[in-house]
């Protein structure tokens, strides 16, 4: 549950020096945990677990849900700019890949964009309950 907000100056300044002890009481683990998250992600791979699926390893304690791979788009950006013209293509160039959907909607059907599912994955720690035997 969060705190109330502070209200006067005294209360913020209260409020801000406790959360600034409490993360720095926190900071050195968060080397450690974004390793372990990293492992953790890595076990898909070392498991040939395709991209779309979500998959779940257990500890004793705890269970990690990994999402299936975000989406990625790349635009490739010699073809876009020979279909596009050079004025079109530098106008969109910086606006990234949803404008250059929108300015050209069959972007991915002509081959100016490819979608793979080659993101990170999500990773979620869930207490592992044990089955009722």
């Amino acid at each position: 549950m969060a705190s109330p907000k502070p209200k006067t100056r005294a209360q913020i300044i209260d409020r801000y020096a406790e959360l600034d002890r409490q993360y720095r009481l926190w900071q050195p683990l968060e080397h450690e945990y974004e390793e372990l998250k990293k492992q953790i992600k890595a076990f898909a791979a070392e498991d040939r677990k395709p991209a779309a699926d979500p998959c779940e390893y257990n500890g004793k304690l705890f269970q990690v849900q990994l999402t299936a791979c975000e989406n990625e788009s790349r635009i490739h950006v010699f073809q876009a700019f020979q279909k596009l013209g050079s004025l079109k293509f530098l106008q969109i160039a910086e606006l990234g890949v949803q404008k250059l959907k929108a300015a050209w909607p069959t972007a991915e059907a002509d081959g100016l964009i490819t979608v793979e599912q080659t993101g990170g994955r999500k990773i979620k720690a869930v207490v592992a309950l044990k089955a009722a035997a």
